[in-house]
């Protein structure tokens, strides 16, 4: 009985004697995890105090804005024309033809019977291959027989044009193999000055081979500095004019 109590009082010690030393390096282990999380958010407290003593960091202004964002033209890589608001001036043009007269790569086309442009970049038009926006909106206009690439706009309301050569979809939409024209229209602003409410504009244009005459009213009323409204009245009247041998070329007249 005493040698079997003797035996167990052993064992008993030498189990506790072997879990002591199991634990030992347990507890260890657990106070070195929580020496090192502790040192962790000490040093996040010190990273995040040095940042708050440092000035603060200005970042650039970032544009969100509905149409794309222009550069200067000698500053693109790719093939931009620009017809500002002097070249409409120089141009007086009647029709949006006649805005890209000048343009590099560009025929714009109209026919008599059809107030709608059609505009061919470098021989490409048509069925989408030319993208045309006015303000950022695209306009895709179909008739029978043709596909998509003929479009309305008064060339006294344009205040600049874009012409952007070859394939640019990924900037402005599917399709646009041939290129981009974006047209950008005035605002009252264009006519109002800082302090002004209110401004009438008066256009008058004749024209003698064709017989023509044009007048172009245009109103703008600013209601606060958020709000402003523009309007435009206009009256176009051609006849069809004659070529060098005198005769009528037909189609040409308009009104």
């Amino acid at each position: 009985m005493t040698t079997t109590t003797n035996t167990t009082l052993m064992a008993s010690t030498a189990l506790a004697f072997v879990l002591g030393l199991c634990a030992v390096p347990l507890a260890s282990a657990q106070e070195q995890d929580q020496e090192k999380k502790a040192a962790a958010k000490t040093g996040r407290l010190a990273s995040a105090s040095v940042a708050q003593n440092q000035p603060a960091t200005m970042l650039d202004v970032i544009t969100i804005s509905a149409t794309m964002i222009k550069t200067a033209v000698i500053e693109s890589m790719a093939a931009i024309s620009a017809v500002d608001q002097d070249e409409l001036d120089r141009i007086q043009p009647d029709t949006a033809a006649d805005i890209f007269r000048t343009t590099p790569g560009v025929a714009a086309s109209m026919n008599g019977d059809d107030p709608a442009t059609a505009i061919n970049i470098r021989g490409l038009e048509q069925y989408g291959r030319v993208v045309v926006t006015l303000d950022g909106a695209r306009q895709d206009y179909w008739r029978v027989g043709h596909g998509s690439g003929s479009f309305y706009v008064e060339p006294d309301l344009i205040k600049e044009a874009t012409v952007i050569r070859g394939p640019v979809s990924n900037a402005y939409g599917s399709g646009g193999i041939g290129g981009v024209v974006s047209f950008e229209t005035k605002d009252a602003g264009d006519f109002l000055k800082k302090d002004e409410r209110w401004a009438l504009s008066e256009k008058l244009g004749y024209e003698d081979n064709g017989d023509g005459f044009t007048t172009s009213t245009t109103g703008a009323y600013r209601f606060s500095d958020d709000a402003d409204i523009i309007g435009n009245l206009i009256y176009r009247d051609r006849d069809s004019y004659t070529d060098g041998n005198g005769d009528t070329v037909p189609w040409t007249a308009s009104g």
